[in-house]
């Protein structure tokens, strides 16, 4: 169990990196990803959150990122 929890620290990290690369608030994530703003800020905190919800956040994430008109769509290196 404490190994899952090294795995969702790492991928919550992930995700807020992107999340912040797209310029999103975890309010607005939460919104498109049809989540709560409280499930985005414990998916990323790599605190209880179930792995659905994990997957709907990275879906909605790559979903948006290529979306991405505006702006770059390259991430930083580490993701």
């Amino acid at each position: 169990m404490k190994q899952w929890r090294n795995v969702e620290n790492g991928l919550g990290s992930q995700l807020r990196a992107k999340r912040n690369h797209l310029n999103l608030s975890q309010e607005e994530l939460a919104f498109e990803a049809e989540v709560s703003q409280t499930t985005v800020s414990r998916v990323e905190r790599g605190v209880r959150s179930s792995r659905t919800a994990a997957k709907k956040i990275a879906a909605t994430l790559s979903r948006l990122e290529l979306s991405d008109k505006g702006g770059s769509t390259q991430l930083p290196p580490e993701i």
